[in-house]
């Protein structure tokens, strides 16, 4: 007999019924997660799974982890089923990097020829998805925030706020005025933060992450109105959380 079992795509419960059966063995997922996603497309951050997009010109995957095939799970929901487990060992995500071919969810859409499964685009360019498993997977102090793309709203349209981070407090600022702070507390609050009110002047998004003891890192992103992108970083020690 082998010494572990590999999985894909396997829930929590039945991970769980398939240790009572091989508790002498570890277990680890070969391919996991699978959830699709465009880089910058946002959609339903309330709804678990947003499905196709067939407007003309919008064939693209929500980013907020929450666009999944019928056998694939939020990357989030793969991080916590290894997490909790101390006979599970790890996973292997599907996949690193989008690639040409199996187009899920429109893989029998012309002109739709690339995966949507990457945590990173055909380009080089990390999704948002790359920054979940990047906040549980580095020590470094980090914080992103999503959305990276505010194209798609209207000035005065609330938008939801979501940070992916590894220490232990997340505060939000717009144009200077705090948006509320979030602590990651393991198992009882949720990963996506406040939500905003974009406003008729461009503004200035800002999140500061901090220890119990230090500030850590700060990163702003310019929203409607103006352009680009700046992160500033301290190199004072973080404590790393896991997911909540």
């Amino acid at each position: 007999m082998l010494d572990g079992l590999g999985l894909n795509y396997n829930t929590a419960s039945s991970v769980d019924t398939l240790h009572s059966k091989y508790p002498d063995k570890f277990i680890f997922e070969s391919e996991s997660s699978s959830s699709t996603s465009t880089r910058g497309i946002y959609q339903e951050p309330n709804n678990l799974n947003t499905g196709e997009n067939y407007t003309p010109g919008s064939m693209g995957a929500s980013s907020y982890d929450n666009n999944m095939a019928s056998w694939t799970m939020p990357g989030e929901y793969g991080l916590k089923k290894d997490r909790d487990r101390k006979f599970f060992i790890g996973e292997f995500l599907w996949s690193g990097i989008d690639y040409i071919g199996e187009p899920t969810p429109y893989y029998d859409v012309f002109p739709v020829k690339s995966s949507f499964f990457g945590a990173v685009d055909t380009a080089g360019f990390p999704k948002d998805l790359y920054y979940l498993f990047k906040s549980q997977w580095t020590s470094e102090p980090m914080v992103h925030l999503l959305p990276m793309n505010w194209t798609d709203y209207q000035l005065g349209e609330e938008v939801q706020i979501w940070a992916y981070a590894n220490v232990d407090t997340v505060e939000l600022f717009l144009n200077g005025e705090s948006m509320g702070v979030r602590t990651f507390d393991h198992k009882t609050t949720l990963l996506s933060g406040v939500n905003l009110i974009v406003y008729g002047a461009p503004a200035v998004l800002i999140s500061s992450l901090a220890t119990s003891w230090s500030f850590c890192v700060a990163t702003a992103t310019r929203v409607p109105g103006s352009n680009g992108m700046f992160q500033v970083r301290c190199n004072l020690p973080a404590l790393p959380l896991g997911l909540v």
